[in-house]
């Protein structure tokens, strides 16, 4: 039965239906209580009456209203009004991803698709580490809100640890053009098979077409049980050259063969465009083992610079708290005495008060005096000498934070603004550069700022386990209001002002 405008069904007011599927008809309609808007699902009365479907609803809601993630749907309420169930979502003024695909026939740009398979494969994770799985992610099933990618209809998920006869049904009902070799064969299924529809979600994206299209769903079957993955660079010759690999590993017929996580493809996905390689990234030292080398790969390659010949005992290694992710030692101290130094003699600045420095041998007219001692460092154009009996302490230059990203390191102004941050990220995560870019290309007005260059007393320095972390955040100035309002419409976000002498974590929406 279809519900009507101006219709009371379960004390909301039905304002327009939504769409429908095989799990039921969803409209929006008015809280019945509160100024807002929801969404509400409810199963058809024939399928109500069924058992099996009527269980499968239950566990949709129950499972659902357990995932609170900005990247999921949530479920906020359910329950039972004339024999027919319903639950209740936030509503997601948008378009799912199929309607956005069915403006662009030909595929979505790039840049996109990667955005819509990193926020699904936020959620996904979010769920499979909760032990839900969702068993049908499809284009139709991913809300966009102009601002982020939502996994919704999680009605036919079901724990990943469950045995009941509800799986048994469960195989039936995925889209086939999305599922897995495994789903399809009718096994046992785990997060490899939402990964392996992630990846055929993002080769319809990209393409305008699914994957192994065939005028009928057995022959559907039969091509994703033995065919290999069509090129998505025939169809789309403007995609980086890697895209066919990644996407045949993202659909490996057998679960072991793709990628660990939902994370890990949309990674792969988006290394094209990012340049990202795990060469960035800083690595633990194990124990017992020393390098030569660091492990950054720079961007350009610095000019050569004279390493001082210094005796001595090394300086002791620093402590701190979770040192996870470091230089190794000796690197390091090359480094940074090899940059102090240069540093000192290239620009001419003057020491820090209470630092000890070595006389510096300069022309006539730019001589400096120093009472450290005798000891004295000529600068010639390509040598550094420093006597054996001199300590040498420049001041430390700050590294810098960027991250070396399309939108620049940001250092906000501690001058009364609010700003609507979005995620923090420790320094220390070997995802960073990933987890901000991901962010950033979410919400495109977004920043981010570094916590240890922000120097504003109302934002800590450190979080709870004493990390320097990363925030991409929204700046929204004096305008209080509307950050307080921006917050409502992202999980996990907070507002903040920027202002010393208000205390860290006070949050101004009330």
């Amino acid at each position: 039965m279809t519900l009507i405008p101006g219709e009371v069904f379960a004390g909301y007011t039905i304002v327009r239906q939504l769409g429908a599927g095989g799990m039921g008809e969803v409209y929006l309609a008015q809280h019945p209580r509160l100024p807002r808007q929801d969404a509400i699902k409810v199963l058809p009365p024939h399928l109500a009456s069924d058992e099996a479907f009527r269980q499968r609803f239950l566990r949709e809601a129950d499972l659902a209203a357990g995932l609170n993630h900005p990247n999921i749907v949530s479920v906020l309420d359910r329950g039972e009004d004339s024999g027919q169930l319903w639950l209740s979502m936030p509503y997601i003024d948008g378009i799912d991803a199929a309607a956005r695909l069915g403006r662009a026939p030909n595929g979505l740009p790039f840049d996109e698709v990667i955005a819509i398979i990193r926020d699904t494969a936020a959620a996904l994770d979010f769920a499979h580490h909760r032990g839900v799985l969702h068993r049908d992610v499809k284009p139709a099933n991913i809300m966009l809100d102009g601002s982020r990618a939502l996994l919704t209809d999680f009605g036919i998920a079901r724990a990943a640890d469950d045995a009941s006869e509800l799986t048994a049904t469960g195989t039936t009902i995925g889209s086939v053009a999305y599922s897995a070799p495994e789903q399809l064969r009718g096994e046992a299924i785990g997060p490899a098979a939402d990964t392996y529809s992630l990846a055929a979600t993002a080769y319809a994206l990209l393409t305008g077409v699914r994957p192994f299209d065939r005028s009928s769903p057995v022959a559907v079957v039969a091509a994703a049980l033995e065919g290999d993955v069509p090129s998505a660079l025939m169809a789309r010759p403007d995609l980086p050259p890697s895209i066919d690999a990644v996407l045949a590993r993202g659909m490996a017929r057998a679960p072991r063969d793709r990628p660990s996580t939902a994370g890990e493809f949309a990674a792969e996905l988006a290394a094209p465009r990012s340049g990202a390689s795990d060469s960035t990234l800083l690595r633990p030292v194990p124990t017992g083992q020393q390098y030569d080398r660091t492990m950054i790969a720079p961007t350009s390659t610095p000019p050569p610079v004279a390493t001082p010949n210094v005796a001595g005992t090394p300086a002791p290694a620093a402590s701190g708290p979770r040192r996870r992710w470091m230089l190794p030692a000796a690197a390091t101290a090359v480094l940074v005495v090899g940059a102090a130094i240069a540093g000192a003699i290239l620009l001419n600045r003057p020491p820090e008060s209470g630092t000890r420095t070595a006389a510096v041998d300069r022309p006539p007219s730019t001589a400096v005096s120093t009472a450290a001692g005798p000891a004295t460092v000529t600068a010639a154009p390509s040598t550094v000498t420093v006597q054996p009996t001199t300590t040498v302490t420049a001041p430390r230059a700050r590294p810098s934070a960027d991250l070396g990203l399309a939108t620049p390191l940001s250092t906000p102004a501690c001058d009364g603004r609010y700003i609507l941050a979005l995620v923090s990220i420790e320094e220390s995560n070997p995802s960073l550069r990933a987890l901000v870019t991901a962010r950033l290309t979410a919400e495109p007005t977004a920043q981010y700022f570094y916590s240890g260059a922000l120097n504003c007393g109302s934002i800590n320095a450190v979080d709870a386990n004493g990390e320097r972390f990363y925030t991409p955040y929204i700046d929204y100035g004096t305008d209080l209001g509307a950050a307080c309002y921006a917050v409502q419409h992202r999980s996990g976000a907070y507002v903040r002002t920027l202002r010393n002498g208000v205390a860290i974590g006070t949050n101004p929406c009330g």
